[in-house]
């Protein structure tokens, strides 16, 4: 595996990988990390298994449980990892509900909605443009029983 000159991690992997250069020659399992760094077993071994991934720690052992359970795998740092200079990096958190990468369309150009009368998609020409015409053109709207804002109480009561 070829190594690039600097070891790009999370910032949440730094202090685990800390902890393995302190002792180079101590084999960590997931657990004994975890309470070593104060975090759960479960980042414990997420961060030990990019760190393999990234040639900075490797598997020097596994121990097989009792009862049938699952092995443990013992992990050390490579030469490399306690080498490497360390860069985070800091990965962008998506807006929820953003599917892709498309900029929002700026305001005042048209975008596909879904129509709140008939909740098919349509092309809407400003922001505020909800109905699609087809739906415009329907007994429901033209007969008063909707506006742009929503049901119309025709009821007449106050």
């Amino acid at each position: 595996m070829e190594h690039q000159d600097v070891l790009k991690l999370p910032k949440a992997a730094v202090p685990l990988l800390d902890v393995l250069r302190e002792d180079p020659g101590q084999r960590w399992s997931a657990k004994d990390l975890a309470q070593a760094c104060d975090c759960s077993k479960n980042h414990a071994h997420k961060v030990l298994i990019l760190l393999k991934d990234k040639g900075a720690a490797q598997i020097v052992e596994k121990q097989q449980r009792v009862l049938g359970g699952t092995p443990t795998s013992l992990f050390a740092p490579t030469p490399y990892g306690l080498e490497a200079a360390t860069e985070v990096v800091v990965k962008k958190k998506k807006k929820p509900g953003k599917q892709d990468n498309t900029p929002p369309a700026p305001k005042g150009q048209e975008k596909k909605r879904t129509c709140l009368l008939g909740g098919h998609k349509f092309i809407s020409e400003w922001p505020g443009e909800r109905i699609c015409k087809d739906c415009k053109t329907t007994d429901e709207w033209v007969g008063g029983g909707y506006s742009e804002h929503g049901p119309v109480d025709t009821s007449g009561g106050r």
